[in-house]
């Protein structure tokens, strides 16, 4: 067998590279529905941008509720919505991470149940795995349940189903605090793992809202960092809207500032496991040659468009 001399490998290489970059399977994955959402049902669309790159779409209906909306990259999803009497009754969502097969995506299917003022108190979910060969496997189904306090908090009451039948599952406390206006405040969320005792989530989030009432931030006030040092998202998000209230821009600044951050203890941890949290730690800080240090800002940009379903009909992906 004829060798293929390095530097025209490294030409192949970089060709094919950018042949899926460019290529519409490689943003979404065919797995993943198009547009399905009837078209005559359609007012108007959004796009979002980062550095020039168009990474989401999502399609508005006529009361101007979210249809579907769609995430481009190498894990791409889409979720699409259905409403009754004005609610969100159900949501199909499709998910495609760059690890997984070409042509095959898990869904989660969903359905909603409100009380009498209109609050939700139940989540149903049915899992699935769509195959190369267009079978639907289900694996697993589970129900979360909502209460809520005198003062409007929302509280995820419980499990019942998939996650319920894990014996590692042993604290699970998720609790949203709202304003008189009934608008989020804070988020506080624990979650710990047993067998050994592991910490998995544990932050709060507060939000802010300017005089108009719309969300100006949003920021981490702890968070913990876990084994891996993964960040729960920005530590910082800052909002701006254009002149008809919508959102303009995000601003995601990630930083190294450990003041609002835990660090796991390794005092319990194998020699082993200390050796992969002082690596996950360097690269947290520093990066490495795949990806940047914690400490950056990313920037998105929305724009809208009123929509036609001569020109906008099939579905644009980068």
């Amino acid at each position: 067998m004829r060798r293929i001399p390095g530097r025209l490998l490294s030409c192949l290489c970089i060709c094919i590279t950018l042949w899926a970059c460019d290529n519409a399977d490689y943003s979404l994955d065919k797995a993943i529905p198009r547009l399905q959402t009837p078209l005559e049902n359609i007012g108007s669309f959004r796009t979002k941008w980062r550095k020039s790159q168009h990474i989401e779409t999502v399609f508005y209906d006529r009361q101007n509720r979210v249809a579907e909306s769609f995430n481009f990259g190498r894990s791409s999803w889409k979720t699409l919505n259905f409403y009754e009497n004005d609610r969100l009754a159900k949501t199909i969502s499709y998910a495609h991470s760059d690890s997984d097969e070409s042509n095959t995506a898990t869904v989660d299917t969903v359905w909603f149940e409100y009380d009498e003022s209109g609050k939700k108190v139940t989540e149903t979910h049915r899992q699935g795995r769509l195959h190369a060969n267009g079978s639907m496997q289900y694996p697993g189904a589970y129900k979360l349940f909502w209460e809520y306090t005198a003062a409007g908090d929302t509280i995820l009451k419980k499990w019942e189903g998939k996650y319920e039948l894990l014996p590692a599952n042993i604290i699970n406390v998720n609790r949203w605090e709202r304003d008189e206006k009934q608008r989020i405040t804070s988020h506080y969320k624990l979650y710990v793992l047993n067998g050994p005792a592991d910490t998995i989530d544990h932050f709060t989030r507060r939000y802010a809202y300017d005089a108009q009432g719309r969300l100006k931030q949003v920021w981490f006030e702890r968070m913990y960092l876990g084994k891996f040092y993964i960040p729960h998202g920005p530590d910082t998000i800052a909002y701006t809207y254009d002149a008809q209230n919508r959102l303009l821009t995000e601003r995601h600044r990630y930083t190294t500032d450990m003041r609002n951050k835990q660090e796991v203890d390794t005092t319990q941890l194998s020699e082993a496991d200390r050796e992969y949290v002082r690596f996950s730690r360097s690269h947290f800080f520093k990066g490495n040659g795949y990806t940047t240090s914690n400490d950056r800002l990313d920037i998105f940009e929305y724009r809208y468009e009123t929509f036609d379903p001569e020109k906008h009909g099939q579905l644009e992906i980068p």
